[in-house]
């Protein structure tokens, strides 16, 4: 019995370790294609030229999460908790995509007779967005049935064919307008996205399924309020993440706006380790819960490795930020610039990685919700502060306004953490030892 129980033990443990492999390959080859995208714009456009490319992919990110609405994880949730109805699921979530991409349309279309600046450039904003919400939506359905490794392929595709454009950009094929190079990063995503389509009929073929249109209004709205909640939250960090680029391209010119964008892409790869810490971190501290010692301990050992490595790489920037800068970018910027929008972005870096820690614990006691009002604070505070230092300061009062909301959600994670979590735990467990 004993044996029985180890072996499926074994295998569960070997599954686990598959998925969260390929989960990371995918997260990888997403990641370093599109940094290579854009640093390779960064060098090959003139800044003006990328500053505006810079805005129309901001934009197309921030629609990605609002077209897809949730996906990522509410149809993860509802595919594996009812396979049954996994179709249905998924032909409802497609849906729900394109009537948002045909607002959004619509609303580009409206507004365009206004000749409001970078308008008619957004355009490219939501065709990127949609083909790369319809393939999130893809990719979600197949991790609802466990099937990991079609993302990570479609990724490693999307990361081939993007080697493929960037070796005829640099071999003297460059056009002469944004729309060519929006048009290239189209290229990348419909090639995954045919590739998520491709292996969804396999799957459907093998089940003897089918998708029928006519039914998917029933129960829509439903399915809707179900994915409400999801859908804001994935909406919510979209706009943290890319809210001060948006901003700037309606405040500053797009000359400014490349050079911002430009050496904020130095910090980008260092940008990933809160969220692999916090992983970790989640899955340790969800563990030993019920251990109030053993918990606590975990806490401290992992605030203490990510201050001690976040500031080792806030003082590798410090000291080396200007040189990598004038190195990567020929000299092309001003030093004293440069280095004060560098030294922005790593202490902006270096505050949100004290600020996982706590964000990690409030999610780990289940209070996710309080993290959801903060962010909400913060964006509001980004959007106000930003708003009023651009127009003073231009690039480096966006900057100093990026930097003053990642300090107040530290401040608001760890006054929360330490004053009623932490003190909780440690009154319960003095409580329990008497």
């Amino acid at each position: 019995m004993h044996k029985t129980t180890a072996i499926v033990l074994a295998r569960m443990k070997g599954q686990v370790m598959k998925k969260l492999f390929s989960n990371t390959l995918a997260t990888g080859f997403n990641f370093v294609a599109k940094w290579i995208f854009n640093f390779a714009l960064s060098k090959l456009l003139t800044t003006s030229a990328f500053g505006a490319f810079s805005l129309v992919y901001s934009m197309a990110n921030v629609l990605m999460n609002c077209i897809s609405f949730g996906a990522n994880l509410h149809l993860i949730y509802g595919v594996s908790r009812n396979k049954r109805k996994k179709y249905d699921f998924l032909l409802k979530s497609v849906w729900i995509s394109t009537l948002i991409t045909a607002l959004a349309f619509a609303a580009w279309l409206i507004m365009l007779p206004f000749e409001i600046e970078h308008v008619s450039q957004f355009g490219w904003s939501i065709l990127l967005g949609y083909s790369m919400a319809l393939s999130m939506v893809l990719f979600s359905f197949f991790k609802g049935l466990g099937q990991f490794d079609k993302e990570a392929k479609g990724f490693l595709l999307f990361f081939i064919v993007m080697l493929g454009v960037l070796a005829w950009l640099m071999f003297g094929y460059q056009g002469d307008s944004l729309g060519y190079y929006c048009m290239m990063l189209f290229i990348c995503t419909i090639v995954m996205l045919i590739y998520g389509a491709f292996r969804l009929r396999i799957q459907m073929q093998r089940d003897g399924a089918s998708l029928h249109l006519v039914n998917v209004t029933r129960g829509l709205k439903l399915y809707w309020k179900e994915k409400l909640p999801y859908g804001l939250h994935e909406m919510q960090g979209a706009l943290y993440t890319h809210i001060n680029i948006i901003l700037l391209g309606f405040l500053v010119s797009d000359h400014d706006l490349g050079i911002y964008r430009s050496i904020q892409l130095l910090i980008v790869p260092v940008s990933i380790l809160p969220s692999i810490f916090s992983q970790v971190q989640l899955n340790q501290l969800t563990q030993k819960i019920g251990n109030t010692p053993a918990f606590l301990k975990s806490f401290r050992l992992f605030a203490m490795a990510t201050v001690g490595l976040g500031l080792g790489v806030y003082l590798v920037y410090f000291f080396a930020g200007e040189p990598l800068i004038g190195w990567m970018y020929n000299y092309e910027f001003d030093a004293s610039l440069s280095g004060t929008l560098i030294t922005c972005f790593t202490l902006a870096f270096l505050v949100k990685f004290f600020s996982s820690n706590y964000g990690v614990l409030i999610t780990s006691v289940g209070n996710q919700r309080v993290r959801v009002y903060v962010t909400f604070i913060s964006i509001v505070l980004s959007v106000s502060l930003t708003l009023i230092f651009a127009q003073t300061h231009g690039i480096i009062g966006a900057a100093y306004a990026m930097v003053a909301a990642n300090v107040a959600i530290f401040i608001c994670y760890a006054a929360y953490g330490e004053l009623i979590i932490l003190k909780r735990l440690k009154h319960a467990h003095s409580s329990i030892g008497t």
